[in-house]
Protein backbone atom coordinates (compact mmCIF):
# COMPACT_ATOMS: atom_id res chain seq x y z
CA UNK A 1 0.00 0.00 0.00
CA UNK A 2 1.57 3.36 -0.87
CA UNK A 3 0.79 6.48 1.22
CA UNK A 4 1.35 9.58 -0.91
CA UNK A 5 2.09 13.11 0.28
CA UNK A 6 2.21 16.79 -0.95
CA UNK A 7 5.79 18.91 -1.22
CA UNK A 8 4.97 20.71 2.29
CA UNK A 9 4.33 17.50 3.90
CA UNK A 10 7.55 16.17 2.80
CA UNK A 11 9.24 19.29 4.22
CA UNK A 12 7.80 18.60 7.27
CA UNK A 13 9.23 15.25 7.27
CA UNK A 14 12.64 16.39 6.30
CA UNK A 15 12.43 19.10 9.25
CA UNK A 16 12.14 15.97 11.60
CA UNK A 17 14.81 13.50 10.12
CA UNK A 18 17.87 12.87 11.90
CA UNK A 19 20.81 13.88 10.51
CA UNK A 20 22.09 10.42 9.18
CA UNK A 21 18.99 10.28 7.02
CA UNK A 22 17.79 11.13 3.73
CA UNK A 23 14.38 12.41 2.86
CA UNK A 24 14.26 10.23 -0.35
CA UNK A 25 15.55 6.87 2.40
CA UNK A 26 12.84 8.09 4.35
CA UNK A 27 10.10 8.47 1.57
CA UNK A 28 10.94 5.14 0.21
CA UNK A 29 11.08 3.16 3.76
CA UNK A 30 7.34 4.58 3.86
CA UNK A 31 6.19 3.92 0.84
CA UNK A 32 5.31 7.42 0.52
CA UNK A 33 5.90 7.65 -3.39
CA UNK A 34 4.80 9.58 -5.38
CA UNK A 35 4.50 12.89 -4.27
CA UNK A 36 1.50 14.68 -5.63
CA UNK A 37 0.78 18.05 -6.28
CA UNK A 38 -2.35 19.04 -7.34
CA UNK A 39 -2.06 22.35 -9.82
CA UNK A 40 -4.82 24.36 -11.61
CA UNK A 41 -3.06 24.22 -14.84
CA UNK A 42 -2.10 20.72 -15.28
CA UNK A 43 -4.19 19.15 -12.31
CA UNK A 44 -2.71 15.78 -10.36
CA UNK A 45 1.03 15.98 -11.15
CA UNK A 46 3.00 12.94 -9.49
CA UNK A 47 6.14 13.12 -8.53
CA UNK A 48 8.02 9.63 -9.21
CA UNK A 49 10.83 8.83 -6.86
CA UNK A 50 13.27 9.55 -9.60
CA UNK A 51 12.20 12.87 -10.10
CA UNK A 52 12.60 13.41 -6.50
CA UNK A 53 16.20 12.42 -6.30
CA UNK A 54 16.90 14.62 -9.38
CA UNK A 55 15.59 17.99 -7.83
CA UNK A 56 17.84 16.63 -4.43
CA UNK A 57 14.74 17.67 -2.11
CA UNK A 58 17.16 16.95 0.58
CA UNK A 59 19.47 19.91 -0.86
CA UNK A 60 16.56 21.81 -1.47
CA UNK A 61 15.03 22.01 1.55
CA UNK A 62 18.21 22.43 3.62
CA UNK A 63 18.82 25.29 1.33
CA UNK A 64 15.46 26.84 2.75
CA UNK A 65 13.41 26.16 -0.11
CA UNK A 66 9.41 25.47 1.15
CA UNK A 67 7.37 23.13 -0.41
CA UNK A 68 5.20 25.41 -2.42
CA UNK A 69 8.11 27.47 -3.79
CA UNK A 70 9.37 24.23 -5.21
CA UNK A 71 6.11 23.02 -6.37
CA UNK A 72 5.65 26.82 -8.21
CA UNK A 73 9.18 26.57 -9.73
CA UNK A 74 8.35 23.04 -11.27
CA UNK A 75 4.74 23.95 -11.97
CA UNK A 76 5.92 27.54 -14.25
CA UNK A 77 8.74 25.15 -15.80
CA UNK A 78 6.01 23.01 -17.39
CA UNK A 79 3.96 26.25 -18.16
CA UNK A 80 7.15 27.57 -20.10
CA UNK A 81 7.59 24.48 -22.06
CA UNK A 82 4.62 23.28 -22.59
CA UNK A 83 3.42 26.65 -24.85
CA UNK A 84 5.81 25.18 -27.19
CA UNK A 85 5.57 21.24 -27.44
CA UNK A 86 2.68 18.99 -28.78
CA UNK A 87 0.59 17.99 -26.45
CA UNK A 88 0.65 14.49 -27.81
CA UNK A 89 4.50 14.31 -26.51
CA UNK A 90 6.42 13.64 -23.79
CA UNK A 91 7.00 17.39 -22.32
CA UNK A 92 10.73 17.78 -21.51
CA UNK A 93 11.12 20.75 -18.98
CA UNK A 94 14.26 22.11 -17.16
CA UNK A 95 14.13 23.38 -13.33
CA UNK A 96 16.43 26.08 -11.88
CA UNK A 97 16.77 26.40 -8.24
CA UNK A 98 19.62 29.15 -8.88
CA UNK A 99 22.98 28.22 -7.27
CA UNK A 100 21.47 25.08 -6.71
CA UNK A 101 21.29 23.82 -10.05
CA UNK A 102 19.49 23.02 -12.79
CA UNK A 103 16.86 19.61 -13.22
CA UNK A 104 16.17 18.41 -16.01
CA UNK A 105 12.42 16.43 -15.93
CA UNK A 106 10.25 14.92 -17.88
CA UNK A 107 6.18 14.76 -17.85
CA UNK A 108 3.64 12.65 -19.08
CA UNK A 109 0.05 12.37 -19.47
CA UNK A 110 -1.20 9.92 -18.05
CA UNK A 111 -5.19 8.84 -18.07
CA UNK A 112 -6.16 10.76 -15.45
CA UNK A 113 -2.50 12.49 -13.90
CA UNK A 114 0.56 13.80 -15.17
CA UNK A 115 3.71 11.59 -14.54
CA UNK A 116 6.98 13.45 -13.80
CA UNK A 117 10.15 11.38 -14.12
CA UNK A 118 13.75 12.55 -14.03
CA UNK A 119 14.17 12.95 -17.95
CA UNK A 120 16.75 10.66 -19.56
CA UNK A 121 20.34 12.28 -20.64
Amino acid sequence: MTTRMNLSEARSAYNALSTRETLADLLATRGCWPIELDTSAFGDIALSQCACRALDLDGLFSARYLGMAVEQAIVDAMSAAAESADPEDDLFFSVSFGRLGTVRLMARAMADYVQVFAAPN
